[in-house]
């Protein structure tokens, strides 16, 4: 499949692999205060009419890339399974590597690969760091919301600590993703709860959107299990 960006200098590998894992940045979020400061962008949102098409995240990573690799998101065609997992690059075009979860979930390969999350470098570029698998090409975000929301985070700090993230408008009500210990894939199911997910469970939020009457949505949260790696709870409403 043919990449619809080009890829940062270097490739995706160094800039990917630099993003802390989940406790490490969840880690920082806290100590930061990061949360009390959502609602402070929404207002750039809002003004640049980009609440439905995007929203924040706080960056952080599930495993590490090797050389050559950028992390894909494929939606099942029902909507109901969506993997995650590294593509090789090579002469701009990526090849997913041999991977169970793909076969087992029957996937299909789409026409384009679209980044779906963002970091700001120390300039106030936006970097991908993970990509979507799609039928349609996707808009980049405007360089005018890009440099607002960038001196937003700038005035506070946390311009590391956050990123931005398509939202997936065929996503509604529970998903649930797990990404097993040693394991580079993230499995999400939407629409009912796994097994392995007890009601228990407790999850920390790091996906937040905006509504047109200003309300802010808490979309996704990760959390630890007992025995398996990381997993990620998503919540859309």
């Amino acid at each position: 499949m043919t990449l619809s960006c080009p890829l940062p200098p270097g490739g995706c590998t160094t800039h990917f692999n630099s993003i802390p894992n989940f406790c490490c940045a969840k880690r920082a979020f806290d100590e930061r205060g990061v949360r009390n400061l959502i609602d402070e962008f929404k207002r750039i949102f809002l003004d640049h009419n980009r609440e439905d098409e995007y929203g924040l995240i706080m960056n952080h990573r599930h495993f590490l890339l090797q050389e050559n690799e950028i992390l894909v998101e494929t939606l099942k065609q029902d909507g109901n399974i969506s993997i995650a997992f590294p593509w090789q690059v090579k002469d701009g075009k990526a090849h997913p590597t041999p991977n169970s979860e793909w076969n087992e979930h029957n996937l299909t390969r789409k026409e384009f690969i679209v980044p779906q999350t963002w970091k700001f470098d120390q300039d106030g570029s936006l970097i991908p760091y993970e990509f979507l698998a799609t039928d349609s090409p996707q808009p980049e975000p405007s360089q005018p919301f890009v440099t607002d929301l960038f001196e937003a985070m700038r005035l506070y700090g946390i311009q590391d600590v956050l990123g931005l993230r398509r939202l997936d408008g065929d996503r509604n009500g529970e998903a649930f993703e797990v990404t097993p210990e040693g394991g580079r894939v993230s499995i999400t199911t939407m629409g009912c709860r796994p097994t392995w997910a007890s009601d228990t469970v407790l999850y920390d939020k790091v996906l937040w959107y905006f509504t047109k009457n200003g309300d802010t949505r808490e979309a996704n949260g990760c959390t630890r299990c007992g025995t398996c790696g990381i997993c990620c709870i998503i919540m859309s409403s």
